[in-house]
């Protein structure tokens, strides 16, 4: 009786010793969520300087300081389709001070068409908010005779090769462009270019007949009679072009591809400090003067839950996965 008596004893100080160690742990990060912050906090960008993500990050940064009372310094880490900048992120420190601004082609086309990849899309990263979504749409040069989706798909089901353009193999353009041809029966010829800029230049001398264009890059040329918008690959119409049909509403019923930016911090980021940024970060995108500007570049703000934002990010991984099998695309 003795001798279980001290294994009883033995198993009950075990327990205790755990519990008072699992409280000190949950004091410090609680202390550690009330502090936050106390010194600048980075986000990080994975394109180059310039791009829209850039813009988006240094107009939401520069607010974020205002009111955090903090630097918030943008570094830009660019490389491997996103990938660097993320993998860097993954990889830091979970304490709320270093953020990335992800998008879906590293966050959910990446982790199915790299076969080496730094980091998990949706286990390295806690979410924290949606910033702004924006559709992709179908342009076509003003000259050319097609005028609706119906006129496209007959194009594209016709005896002729006819090209489309993308911002690069595996981006959200391609795929979004592999869809079509999936769901509408089409034969398009797929192009990559080296990015929006390129691809905007081919699309503008009628290099390609078909380009599938972020809003950023092709609002301002439909608006100044360069272009010619078939379709939006969003599910509603975008309030920047409400005269521009959705390709759900014109025949091709579930097709929905859109590009969003949002704000991301490592996995194991304290709630508290997710919730912290999260608060911010909605008052943000509540403001006139922030939601004018983003507006002005073609993005629609748009906040969402941490957990809104995990389930877009399952949703466009299990998406995009499916598409990359079954074009086959991949980078290694």
């Amino acid at each position: 009786m003795k001798k279980r008596r001290v294994i009883r004893s033995d198993v009950a100080g075990y327990f205790i010793r755990r519990l008072i160690a699992v409280l000190v742990l949950c004091l410090g990060v609680i202390a550690h969520a009330q502090d936050f912050p106390s010194r600048p906090l980075k986000i990080v960008v994975t394109y180059p300087p310039g791009g829209g993500t850039d813009i988006t990050a240094r107009i939401v940064a520069k607010r974020l300081s205002e009111r955090l009372g903090q630097p918030v310094i943008v570094e830009n880490k660019a490389g491997a389709g996103g990938s660097i900048g993320m993998a860097a992120v993954a990889s830091s420190p979970p304490d709320g001070y270093t953020l990335v601004l992800g998008n879906p082609g590293p966050n959910a086309i990446n982790p199915a068409i790299y076969a080496k990849l730094g980091y998990d899309g949706e286990k390295d990263f806690a979410p924290i908010t949606v910033l702004t979504v924006m559709p992709l749409l179908l342009c076509v040069d003003v000259s050319s005779p097609v005028k609706t989706v119906a006129d496209l798909i007959a194009l594209g089901r016709g005896g002729e090769p006819v090209q489309f353009g993308s911002s690069g193999n595996g981006s959200v353009s391609h795929l979004a462009g592999e869809m079509f041809n999936m769901m509408a029966g089409t034969k398009f010829v797929h192009i990559p270019y080296k990015g929006a800029s390129p691809l905007t230049t081919a699309a503008l001398s009628g290099e390609v007949q078909l380009s599938l264009l972020a809003a950023p890059d092709a609002v301002r040329q439909i608006k100044a009679d360069k272009l010619r918008a078939i379709a939006s690959t969003s599910s509603t119409r975008s309030p920047l072009l409400p005269e521009v049909a959705t390709l759900a509403e014109s025949g091709l019923a579930g097709f929905h591809i859109e590009i969003w930016y949002g704000l991301l911090a490592p996995a194991s980021t304290p709630r508290a400090i997710v919730g912290r940024l999260h608060k911010e970060l909605q008052a943000i995108l509540g403001e006139p003067v922030i939601r004018e500007r983003l507006m002005a570049l073609s993005q629609l703000p748009s906040s969402t839950s941490p957990d809104e934002f995990l389930d877009l990010i399952r949703s466009d991984a299990a998406k995009y996965a499916r598409l990359v099998k079954a074009t086959g695309a991949r980078i290694d």
